[in-house]
């Protein structure tokens, strides 16, 4: 690997980092979408995998109110584990340009419901059966695109849980949703040793991009970065729809 593409992986994961410690999600998301300017998708997703890991290991908050949510979100949890190991096996033998297709159009939706600031609200009956519907497409998409922002962090958004409730619930999924992934990686034969060592390496500036964004979080405006965020989401998911469908297109 040159200089070049050590910078550009450098720099993804501490970007990433940075945006997982000050709204606590969306590592995989903005990594994959960066480091996709200089691999493809397929190759960018295996990298994420020890980072979101650990990152998600780091945040989580293992106290008493924890054990309540675990009964709560079971199904939920349960379905995105499957969900992943069925959109990682899909994602091997879809084709390059429609996994950048399918991730810049997640952004862009991203980018646009965040700005918007859209607000859905769904009641405990409608949770029970909507938890591991939920949780089955967030992991599918996930395991196809490395991102499982859309639809589980509205999703949960929409239930009006409490602020550390909300922290606590979405911290969970994605401990699940990246434990899974990295092992459906590995099984698919697609976090080989060489992505398990440049992963392993990212942990450095991920760790280091992680722990500025919680120190920013204390001190920016949060609506005002968050609208940043998904600004940034919409014009990187553009980015990418642009890549993948001009050659679609055959242009």
């Amino acid at each position: 690997m040159d200089i070049a593409l050590i910078g550009i992986v450098f720099l993804a994961f501490v970007v990433s980092g940075g945006v997982k410690g000050a709204v606590g999600f969306g590592m995989p998301t903005v990594a994959v979408a960066l480091l996709s300017t200089a691999f493809g998708v397929r190759e960018a997703i295996p990298l994420v995998a020890l980072p979101s890991l650990v990152a998600n290991i780091w945040q989580i908050d293992f106290g008493k109110g924890l054990l309540p949510l675990l009964r709560r979100f079971w199904s939920l949890n349960v379905a995105i584990a499957a969900g992943i190991w069925l959109g990682t096996y899909f994602m091997t033998a879809i084709d390059a340009d429609w996994l950048s297709t399918g991730l810049g159009t997640l952004l862009v939706l991203y980018g646009i419901l965040g700005i918007k600031t859209l607000r859905v609200q769904f009641g405990r009956t409608a949770e029970r059966y909507l938890s591991p519907v939920m949780g089955a497409l967030s992991g599918i998409v996930a395991g196809l695109s490395g991102s499982i922002i859309v639809p589980l962090v509205f999703y949960l958004q929409a239930l009006s849980l409490g602020r550390d409730e909300f922290v606590r619930a979405v911290s969970v999924a994605l401990l699940t949703a990246a434990g899974f992934w990295t092992a459906a990686l590995a099984s698919e034969g697609l976090l080989t040793w060489h992505h398990a060592l440049i992963s392993l390496a990212a942990l450095i500036p991920a760790s280091l991009g992680q722990w500025g964004g919680s120190r920013l979080r204390r001190r920016m405006d949060q609506d005002r970065f968050r609208t940043w965020i998904f600004i940034a989401m919409l014009l990187m998911g553009a980015n990418l729809l642009r890549k993948g469908l001009l050659p679609l297109l055959g242009l």
